[in-house]
């Protein structure tokens, strides 16, 4: 999988203080003296357009999903270490997401055994629920514990 991050000069920041390129935030890269920006849409529309994202999901728990890993990826984009990684870094993030959609769904149709056994291949850390949860709520937690 191959992402193109064109890379633009600019010199101009938002009040929240990350630069941004013809209104798009962007990610600056450091190329001796100069800086330069990689917009973040491209990559944000890469992972969204995945239907496969929510599939399962009502509307709540799907929009929590969507913005913990807009969150996910202003990290990975902001992290210049990364810069090289950040394909295999964004699919990693993506198929995580994609677990966790999955889990949430299993766990609030009832199928329990089905939803602790994909946890268990998956090997998430966080604790499982002890009974019905309301699916908005379970979305929450679980990505609270991802984020720690």
């Amino acid at each position: 999988m191959s992402l193109n991050l064109p890379l633009h000069r600019a010199n101009r920041a938002n009040p929240r203080g990350c630069p941004k390129l013809n209104g798009t935030p962007a990610q600056s890269v450091s190329l001796g003296s100069e800086v330069l920006l990689m917009p973040v849409e491209p990559l944000l529309r890469q992972v969204l357009q995945s239907e496969s994202l929510t599939r399962g999901l009502e509307d709540p728990e799907a929009r929590v999903l969507v913005e913990w890993l807009v969150d996910k990826v202003d990290d990975l984009t902001a992290d210049s270490k990364t810069e090289h990684t950040l394909p295999r870094n964004l699919e990693k993030l993506s198929q995580r997401a994609r677990s966790i959609a999955r889990f949430v769904s299993l766990w609030s149709q009832g199928e329990r055994g089905s939803a602790v056994q994909l946890a268990a291949v998956e090997r998430f850390t966080w604790p499982l629920p002890t009974a019905a949860v309301d699916p908005c709520e379970l979305m929450r937690a679980i990505l609270s514990r991802e984020a720690a």
